[in-house]
């Protein structure tokens, strides 16, 4: 684009984020930072996350999430028309999406254990239990 101003790679990769972060997709941006497509914003987006250790976690966490609705978005027909690599790839996005929004309960483990019976506790396991800081009886 001939009237796009002139950015450097670092101020455009940071007003790709920034438009982003706004909501607006990746078409849109390419076409007010002229990028050849937008493929190439994404791309862009991409990188900058990538070098993205300055931007603060509520802002990195949005533009991920962005990111995997924009790669479902581009995806989701073929899965519907029921294209198998691309339904591997929806799901794979979405359990992406679950483990970023923390939606995957973490993994339960009961321990069940016999109740202590202090008449059968030996004075050496009394003593073991009792270095271990709480004492088992109380």
């Amino acid at each position: 684009m001939a009237d796009t101003p002139r950015w450097s790679d670092a101020d455009r990769r940071a007003e790709t984020v920034r438009l982003r972060h706004s909501g607006k997709d990746f078409q849109e941006i390419a076409d007010e930072l002229g990028f050849p497509d937008r493929a190439a914003a994404a791309a862009a987006f991409a990188d900058a996350l990538h070098d993205a250790d300055h931007l603060e976690p509520a802002v990195r966490h949005q533009a991920e999430s962005h990111s995997l609705d924009e790669l479902q978005d581009a995806i989701w027909q073929k899965a519907l028309d029921g294209d198998l690599d691309a339904i591997e790839t929806v799901v794979r996005l979405s359990e992406r999406r679950s483990r970023l929004h923390g939606l995957d309960a973490p993994a339960r483990l009961e321990v069940a254990l016999a109740p202590l019976d202090a008449v059968s506790v030996t004075s050496a396991e009394l003593e073991e239990l009792l270095a271990l800081g709480d004492d088992p009886l109380m």
